[in-house]
């Protein structure tokens, strides 16, 4: 995740408009946090080889492409922020 995205979501944290949900490698979500200073503390993480969200998001993607994507290509898009991301809205 890039700076000026979490510093966003820490903006964004208090909002009564948006909950913001940052997508990545949780450690390394920390790690950035922690060298800018930032307080991430109740910001919702999401690390999309991990999440629970997962299996579900998996199904929706193979129904969505009817035929154009196999259960493990899925599984792999959605290792990618960008798709995942895609498939939570």
């Amino acid at each position: 995740v890039r700076e000026r995205v979490l510093t966003a979501a820490v903006e964004l944290q208090g909002s009564d408009y948006v909950t913001p949900i940052v997508l990545g490698d949780v450690d390394k979500i920390n790690a950035l946090a922690a060298d800018k200073s930032l307080n991430i503390e109740g910001l919702k993480v999401i690390h999309p080889e991990n999440s629970d969200l997962k299996a579900e998001l998996v199904e929706k993607f193979v129904e969505r492409r009817k035929g154009k994507a196999t259960e493990e290509q899925a599984q792999s898009f959605l290792n990618d922020v960008n798709y995942f991301g895609t498939m939570l809205v």
